[in-house]
Formats: C-alpha cells, structure tokens, sequence
C-alpha cells in the first residue's frame, strides 16, 4: 500500500483552500527572522563541531531549526516583555 492517496488528498485540498490561505501565506511570508536572539548558524555549527565532533555545511535541512527556534524566541521575549509590563502597571496602581 502506497502514501499517494496522502498525497493527492492533500493537492486537492490546498486547491480547495487556497483563496482563504492567500492572506495568512502572506503575512507568514513576510515575517523577518530577528537578529539577536539565540545562536547564529555559525555558532550553532561550531557548537555541533566542538562538542559532536560533528560537521554540518550551512545549507543542511537540520539549520532550519536554527531559524525556528530564534523566532520562538523573539515571540517569548515579546511574551515576557508585555507581561512584565502588566505586572508592573498592575504593582504601580
């Protein structure tokens, strides 16, 4: 038995989806990774070399995660940030 029926239902399903994703690809699309959070590739890389005795080249897939894990980041800090805000709004009154 073959995965092609996974497949095919999925083409067909983005076919049926994609005016409503339009504006969420969008908005996905555009999002800029930021700078300052987390480790660069370059680090990353060196870090794996050093303590794996391993080398990954800058266009491995497992770097992806690099990108993911600086924006989870990015979000939580913001996360913080507001909630550090609200308890101190909260504390001033």
């Amino acid at each position: 038995m073959t995965d092609d029926h996974i497949y095919e239902d999925f083409n067909d399903n983005s076919k049926d989806n994609s005016e409503d994703n339009t504006n969420n690809n969008d908005s996905i699309l555009n999002f800029d990774i930021p700078e300052g959070f987390g480790l660069n590739f370059d680090q990353i890389r060196m870090l794996i070399l050093t303590k794996n005795d391993t080398s990954i080249s800058k266009d491995d897939p497992i770097m992806m995660l690099v990108s993911i894990l600086n924006v989870y980041l990015s979000e939580l800090h913001k996360l913080h940030t507001f909630h550090a805000n609200a308890a101190k709004s909260v504390l001033i009154e």
